[in-house]
């Protein structure tokens, strides 16, 4: 949380590092960031998918991991195929 409004915050502008793991039925995706981060989106460039978050907020250092199963997407991905079509922007980007 922060003390003022978000269009009052001056958000710094960070890299957000993710790694993707694999089990039988789900990618698992773990981010990390050095600050606070405003409203994470994850998205695949070329196949939809449903994830057990999106749109969330980051504290700094602290790992979030979100899911992702197979079955909700439309398309059969391996891990490299998925890890190289995920995108993973946030508020900052976008001013």
């Amino acid at each position: 949380e922060t003390f003022v409004l978000p269009k009052h915050f001056a958000f710094k502008d960070t890299m957000i590092a993710f790694e993707v793991t694999e089990s039988e039925d789900a990618f698992q995706i773990r981010l990390t960031a050095q600050s606070f981060v405003k409203a994470v989106e994850l998205d695949l460039l070329e196949a939809d998918a449903l994830y057990s978050n999106n749109f969330f907020d980051m504290n700094a250092h602290e790992a979030v991991t979100i899911i992702c199963p197979k079955a909700t997407m439309n398309q059969v991905l391996d891990i490299e195929a998925f890890a190289e079509q995920l995108t993973v922007r946030h508020l900052t980007e976008l001013f």
